[in-house]
């Protein structure tokens, strides 16, 4: 797929700044988010953001690479094809399914949606069952609205809770697919959303393998490896993306990051101390702390797809697979990126734990008018019909303001560090 028919309007430009307008990219989204995710492979590009209401797509790039002529070239010379097919994935479930699925009481009686991701909507969901109970006695009791009965039982269904949720987390997913990013099941951005403790392999924060396959051939002391890279006889074997992304996970606020190898040695030893991790986890070793279970706590395992045997003696609640380059294979973990995406990482958790903030504040919103149209039905005869209507334009209406908020809060996607 080409751009030939397609009119690109520059709006403006400067050297290293220039916004365009391509005909379509406001009307069909997908257009705009894949020359976003074309563009990101170039050299020179230092940032790129499209907004999907004006169909503007501002590029930020170093002049000494790109010129304006050479952009609007590359535009036009873009192959689609090869954008949004880097992993064959599983198809999601529709947002009717994923609607129907919260609304089936079998789904929810018989806990269908894990306790660990859905845990605050459970707790919820004892509190709206409990209230509408009481207030339905209540009802039985001292009134003669007996049809009422059904309508609380209807207003105090909690599966609006698990709706809400569980769109919230297809709407993220949809817009990870956009950069490059793909997840398994989009619940698991729950998960990213919670994590507490991130076990990152030693690997990925090296840079090429040639510069660990030289700190690897000497038999060398954690000691003796620091001298050598002190003295600019060895180079250090960390990246800058390496550096920028524990950097930005501590501020973040994760501060529990442990080191993940699968043999101990001394440049396993030396990264460690480069950032000053206190453990390291080697994964052959029985008391790998990333094998233990720990109910309280979400842990994160970045690694290359050579970890992923250890998949069933990990506990981690989330594996993160990061590919050397793209291919076309069905995803091995729970996300999927390539390397030179990892720098996203500190992004995909802000925006996934935005992405929760979010689903509270619409809860909360969606609950409050139910408890509302609730006390209603004790001053007042309301239908079942009646409710089953407040019910579902309620639950609508809270869908629909999620998908706005969880479309404008994806630009942190685009914050790219340099």
């Amino acid at each position: 797929m080409k751009l030939p028919n397609k009119k690109i309007k520059i709006i403006s430009s400067i050297p290293g700044r220039i916004r365009l307008k391509i005909e379509g990219a406001s009307k069909y989204e997908k257009l705009g988010y894949k020359v976003v995710c074309l563009f990101q492979d170039l050299r020179g590009i230092e940032n790129i953001s499209f907004n999907n209401t004006t169909g503007n797509i501002l590029v930020l790039y170093n002049n000494k690479y790109l010129n304006e002529g050479e952009i609007i070239k590359q535009i036009e010379g873009f192959d689609f094809s090869k954008c949004l097919d880097i992993f064959s994935w599983p198809r999601e479930e529709s947002i009717i399914r994923i609607i129907f699925k919260s609304l089936n009481p079998f789904c929810l009686g018989r806990k269908k949606y894990p306790n660990k991701i859905y845990k605050n909507e459970y707790v919820l969901s004892k509190t709206l069952i409990k209230l509408g109970f009481l207030l339905g006695t209540a009802l039985f009791l001292f009134t003669s609205y007996s049809m009422n009965i059904l309508s609380i039982g209807i207003l105090a269904y909690p599966g609006i809770l698990f709706a809400i949720a569980s769109v919230a987390y297809y709407y993220a997913a949809e817009s990870f697919k956009y950069h490059s990013i793909f997840i398994k099941k989009s619940e698991n951005i729950g998960l990213l959303g919670k994590t507490t403790d991130v076990f990152i392999q030693d690997q990925i924060l090296l840079q090429e393998e040639k510069v660990n396959n030289i700190a690897k051939e000497k038999d060398l002391s954690r000691m003796y490896l620091q001298k050598l890279i002190t003295l600019g006889k060895v180079k250090n074997p960390i990246s800058s993306e390496g550096q920028t992304i524990i950097q930005e996970l501590r501020k973040y606020g994760i501060l529990n990051i442990t080191l993940c190898t699968g043999k101990k040695d001394a440049l396993t030893e030396y990264i460690a101390y480069y950032f000053g991790l206190d453990h390291i986890d080697q994964l052959n070793d029985q008391e790998s702390y990333i094998t233990k279970e720990q109910h309280q706590k979400v842990k994160l395992l970045i690694c290359h797809q050579d970890f992923i045997a250890y998949r069933k003696k990990i506990s981690g609640d989330v594996m993160m697979n990061i590919e050397t380059k793209s291919s076309k294979k069905v995803i091995q973990g729970d996300i999927n990126l390539l390397q030179k995406d990892i720098i996203k990482l500190p992004q995909i958790l802000r925006f996934s734990g935005n992405t929760d903030e979010l689903i509270t504040r619409t809860q909360v919103r969606a609950v409050t008018i139910n408890v509302i149209a609730l006390f209603l039905t004790m001053i007042r005869q309301i239908h079942p019909f009646t409710a089953i209507g407040i019910y579902g334009i309620n639950m609508l209406a809270q869908l629909i303001i999620l998908q706005n908020n969880i479309h404008q809060g994806k630009g942190v996607l685009y914050n790219a560090y340099k």
